[in-house]
């Protein structure tokens, strides 16, 4: 460095210049990584932790008894700490020296004395170069002292400068080590790694919180290569790394560590390299920050940005491609997105085009502005809704849509927009309409129907009723309309069951109900009823048969066939039914035990089952004549053999089975056992 010429202001800001760059390389401020893109909404990073600035506390612990003068600078040049050597030696105290210039201007008050204690401190600060290290100052008393000062940058970015006085060093080497092992104390509690290399690459030393990071003692790194620490690739990083400190090259780089555990840890290095009197390459030194975290969080930010950009694009996607009309709308009643779908079910070329020209929903939108503010009202009470509305396009034509909406808030609770599914319901509204106007046009066909059809209000008075109705209650028309809706019915709960029913569905099916005629006799009738709108008004329109008869009938072959079965279980002869292949259908339990099988042996198994082949044929012969004739057949002998094989007589009457319509379906047998009566003589 060539520093003759050089003013002192010159020499300072060269000096905070150099501190500067010594504090972005040297003071453990890792460069920080480049910015990722911002996905649509990406999660922020926590910020890596920094080394904390050594406090004054920290200072005094560590050089309050060292007999060597100690000051410490901060970054902004502010003098932050002297121990009592300090005091001693130059007479003044913390509170005295204020800042870096002020103490240069207290120390050396003779401009040429200033102007070369400047140029060797900003020659050290560069390039760690020690050239004149005893300097004449001025003390507080104003007496002249003959000093020894050596430099150094703490973990905090501070510069430290270690006075001594020349007269008093009558050891150098003694001085030497103490400062060593005091340098040693103050790395120790660095929030860092530090590491010092010899020429050769070899750690030589490295204080505590290195040590913690790898895994290791300090005596299994001291003196061992960093090959045993460094995988192939990162051995190769740190040799070219390195290969650059004797050129005096001092760029931080990443490098990656192997723990005693096998675990991988990410370092930062920042290096400096060290030179001896002669200018020779000495080695370096560096500070190792750990960003294992950080770089977990940098991977996991880059997986979250990817799966942000894929889900952005996914989205797009289906909101571009669906054929469905996708919105956004916001409550003052602009759009502020839309897909092409929703552009051409307004009738706009491009979403572009409908947000640029509709300003008003409600009022160029909705053909009446109370269906737009109403949809608003009930969508936002409820956080959703289904609504559907009647439209107009650009072209003014009209058109009926259904919309799925929902309320998008922010994160205060106000509502940021609304955002919708839209379709065309117009053939569907218009199939409704066409329904509508054919129901008044034929309204007059129900008075022909068959089954009783009434028209009531909503309080369920009867409005209309066709003839069919008034003969089944016995009501005339002039007597139906002044009665109340309950009279008509026997149990008031149905009436309150069905009016519940039709207000949650708008619609009641196949409901018996107990209706009382007019003579106070109980009508049992099958109720059909729809809620719907006729000219405009909503109406109930029911349908109800007569099932009384059916009823009755249903009871009586109930009974009946209660009865039949009942004196089946109770005689001792068996009974059974099969269908037209033989197989069993219906058996009392006398013919089970005739049988010696279980209900589930025979039910659907085959009569052929019970006999042999031979009896098998007769049987079959005799069933057959009884379906071509019609005619029963009575005291038809054949042998059976039971479960156990025993064999057993029975004597059978057949008759056939026929359905309601009178088709044949299956036979009925009465059986009874003969084996035990006497057979005539042969």
């Amino acid at each position: 460095m060539k520093d003759a010429g050089k003013t002192k202001q010159e020499l300072m800001a060269e000096l905070a210049s150099l501190r500067n760059r010594l504090l972005e390389l040297q003071g453990g401020a890792a460069l920080p990584p480049p910015t990722p893109p911002t996905p649509p909404t990406p999660p922020t990073p926590p910020t890596p932790p920094t080394p904390p600035a050594l406090t004054w506390e920290t200072y005094d612990s560590v050089f309050s008894s060292f007999s060597l003068g100690v000051m410490a600078i901060d970054r902004s040049g502010v003098v932050i700490y002297v121990n009592p050597a300090f005091t001693r030696i130059t007479g003044y105290r913390l509170p005295e020296l204020g800042t870096e210039k002020q103490w240069f201007q207290k120390a050396f008050p003779e401009r040429e004395a200033r102007r070369k204690a400047l140029s060797a401190w900003v020659r050290h600060q560069a390039g760690g170069t020690r050239t004149e290290r005893l300097f004449q100052i001025v003390c507080k008393n104003g007496r002249t002292k003959t000093v020894n000062i050596d430099l150094s940058l703490a973990a905090d970015g501070a510069v430290i400068s270690l006075l001594g006085e020349a007269g008093a060093i009558a050891d150098e080497e003694r001085i030497s080590n103490e400062k060593e092992e005091q340098w040693r104390l103050l790395l120790d509690i660095m929030n860092e790694g530090f590491i010092r290399l010899n020429d050769a690459g070899v750690p030589v030393f490295v204080n505590q919180r290195l040590c913690d990071i790898m895994g290791y003692r300090r005596e299994e790194i001291v003196g061992r290569p960093l090959a045993f620490f460094l995988d192939e690739d990162n051995l190769r990083i740190f040799q070219e790394q390195f290969s650059r400190r004797s050129r005096g090259e001092k760029q931080p780089y990443e490098i990656v560590c192997q723990r005693r555990n096998g675990e991988r840890r990410h370092l930062v290095l920042s290096p400096q390299p060290l030179f001896d009197h002669g200018g020779r390459f000495a080695g370096s030194f560096a500070t190792c920050m750990d960003i294992t975290e950080r770089k977990a969080i940098e991977e996991e930010l880059r997986r979250s940005q990817r799966r942000y950009r894929d889900l952005a694009r996914e989205y797009r996607a289906i909101v571009e491609n669906s054929t469905e009309g996708i919105y956004r709308g916001t409550p003052t009643g602009r759009y502020i997105m839309a897909n092409h779908a929703f552009a051409r079910l307004l009738g706009y070329e491009s979403p572009e085009m409908l947000m640029a020209e509709v300003t008003d929903i409600g009022a160029q939108v909705y053909v009446d502005a109370q269906d737009w503010e109403e949809a608003i009202r009930k969508v936002i009470a409820a956080g959703h809704g289904e609504v559907e509305a009647r439209v107009r396009r650009r072209d003014g034509s009209l058109a009926w849509i259904a919309n799925s909406v929902r309320v998008v808030r922010g994160p205060a609770g106000e509502i940021r927009f609304f955002e919708g599914l839209a379709r065309d319901i117009t053939k569907r509204k218009e199939a409704e309409r066409a329904l509508e106007i054919s129901e008044r046009k034929y309204h007059a066909l129900f008075q022909y129907a068959s089954v009783g059809i009434i028209v009531t209000d909503a309080a369920g008075g009867i409005i209309e009723a066709n003839p069919a109705w008034q003969r089944m209650t016995g009501y005339a028309e002039d007597e139906y309309r002044k009665l109340s809706p309950e009279v008509h019915y026997a149990h008031p709960e149905e009436r309150r069951a069905i009016r519940e029913e039709l207000a949650a569905t708008g619609r009641v099916r196949n409901h018996e109900v107990f209706l009382r005629h007019k003579d106070q006799r109980l009508i049992v009738a099958l109720l059909n009823s729809d809620r719907c709108v006729m000219e405009g008004e909503t109406v109930i329109l029911s349908q109800t048969i007569d099932i009384t008869t059916r009823k009755q009938e249903e009871e009586t072959l109930r009974q009946s066939e209660e009865r039949y079965r009942m004196i089946l279980s109770n005689i001792e002869e068996g009974y059974n039914e099969v269908d037209l292949a033989g197989r069993f259908t219906f058996f009392n339990e006398s013919f089970l035990r005739l049988t010696g099988r279980a209900h589930d042996e025979l039910l659907g198994a085959h009569f052929g089952v019970c006999t042999d082949r031979e009896n098998q044929r007769r049987v079959q012969r005799s069933y057959q004549r009884v379906f071509r004739t019609g005619k029963p057949l009575r005291c038809l002998a054949w042998d059976i053999f039971r479960k156990d094989g025993e064999r057993r007589s029975i004597e059978v009457s057949v008759s056939l089975i026929r359905d309601t319509s009178g088709r044949p379906v299956g036979f009925r047998s009465l059986v009874r056992d003969v084996t035990d009566r006497p057979r005539p003589p042969s």
